[in-house]
């Protein structure tokens, strides 16, 4: 068996091309008890049924970019798309069913501030949890400025405000919310603001410069610009995939994806191995998150083999002696590497205990003593083991494995 000195010439037991495929492989077994949305690659937000994995495009350029693995969520923002019965203060919400929001209905929302010299915004359900992630579509029109404020501790003056022409966002110092805007097709964005402190309720509103931040000026009461989806995620650091809701909260069901039995054995052998994997995942807080991009093992942490990001957005390797005792690889050749997005390959050899992983075409390679991998009968993607905190939250682009030890170079190859 002839292998290439800059690319394998064999080819891999396993591949999972979900970019370019935008199927599920047979082998694999998914589930999700609850509908989901994703981007589509026309660029429009869809449902996808119970059960139905979501393949994921970028709103802008229809790139496709791969399978989507999100933990629970829970919208506790009922009428997500019809703030017409918000609370308000000196704006009027209305839709009009003659503009298009970003699932491609003629359902937009239209927030007008009435003409008096005040903040005008809609208020957003309350809540006491330690973190929020409140996020809505928006969609300059003869407004630009959209502005998030409220909650707890927070003041208008800590308030970010969002250019929904430029898609910058601006926020004063010392403020407790994190704040990001992404765009989301047709000069729509989405705003999200994060906040780690404090209780009560989040308001959205329009402002008239991207640094009014108390949100008080005079609107002349007929310019306005769109909003749509309106999501509140209690506990949480970081938005996910919109969660609409009519009449009451809802809840989206996390999604798994898993090979066991022959489906795994048919492919899988323990020593040696090479993972070659294109992933992405949502910002990080804290070590509790970790997201998993994959793990092999025959029950939860024993005998494990798993590929995670840790919160200095960095790859770990982990590999259970089966007693709970890790042998862990953090490589801080990687620093100021985007490993939140990235291309990543590993490739060992066991017993003997070489280890090689590349990130982005960097490469390095330790030695280290462990025992043999064991004899893993399943594998999980985006997931540890069923573990309900460690999710994905991202998209797994591409997959291979090799049943054998590729070398230093076409590792480096690999991921350029």
């Amino acid at each position: 068996m002839s292998i290439n000195q800059n690319f394998p010439e064999v080819s891999p037991s396993l591949l999972l091309d979900f970019a370019n495929s935008r199927t599920l492989d047979p082998r694999i077994t998914f589930t999700r008890s609850s509908i989901g949305t994703y981007v589509a690659s026309n660029g429009l937000i869809k449902t996808a049924a119970a059960d139905e994995p979501r393949f994921d495009h970028d709103p802008e350029t229809g790139e496709s970019l791969g399978l989507l693995i999100e933990e629970s969520r829970t919208n506790i923002q009922i009428n997500s798309e019809d703030s017409t019965g918000y609370t308000t203060l000196e704006i009027t919400p209305t839709v009009p069913g003659s503009v298009s929001s970003p699932d491609g209905q003629l359902n937009a929302n239209i927030i007008t501030p009435t003409a008096t010299l005040d903040a005008h915004h809609l208020g957003l359900v309350s809540s006491t949890a330690s973190n929020i992630a409140v996020s809505v579509y928006a969609k300059a029109n003869t407004y630009r400025y959209l502005v998030m404020a409220g909650r707890g501790s927070n003041n208008a003056s800590k308030s970010p405000v969002f250019d929904l022409q430029s898609g910058t966002v601006t926020e004063v110092a010392g403020s407790v919310w994190s704040a990001s805007i992404t765009p989301a097709g047709d000069n729509w964005y989405r705003c999200s603001v994060v906040a780690t402190s404090g209780s009560g309720g989040a308001v959205v509103g329009v402002v008239d410069t991207a640094t009014s931040h108390s949100g008080v000026f005079l609107a002349d009461g007929t310019s306005n610009l769109y909003v749509w989806g309106f999501q509140v995620e209690e506990s949480s650091s970081f938005p996910t995939s919109y969660i609409p809701t009519s009449g009451s909260t809802v809840t989206r069901q996390p999604d798994n994806a898993s090979i066991t039995g022959s489906n795994f054995s048919d492919w899988y052998s323990p020593n040696p191995q090479t993972w070659i994997i294109n992933y992405d995942t949502s910002y990080l807080v804290s070590n509790i998150h970790n997201p998993t991009i994959l793990n092999l093992g025959a029950t939860a942490y024993q005998g494990d083999i798993a590929i995670r990001v840790q919160n200095n957005n960095n790859i770990l390797f982990w590999e259970d002696s089966g007693g709970g005792s890790p042998v862990t690889f953090i490589n801080s050749t990687f620093t100021g590497q985007n490993c939140l997005d990235c291309k990543y390959a590993i490739a060992v050899d066991l017993p003997g205990g070489n280890l090689t992983q590349s990130v982005n075409g960097l490469s390095d390679y330790r030695t280290f003593t462990a025992e043999p991998f064991k004899n893993s009968t399943q594998m999980f993607l985006g997931n540890a083991t069923g573990s309900s905190f460690k999710y994905l939250n991202g998209h797994i682009n591409k997959l291979a494995y090799y049943p054998q030890r590729l070398t230093d170079s076409q590792l480096q190859n690999l991921t350029k």
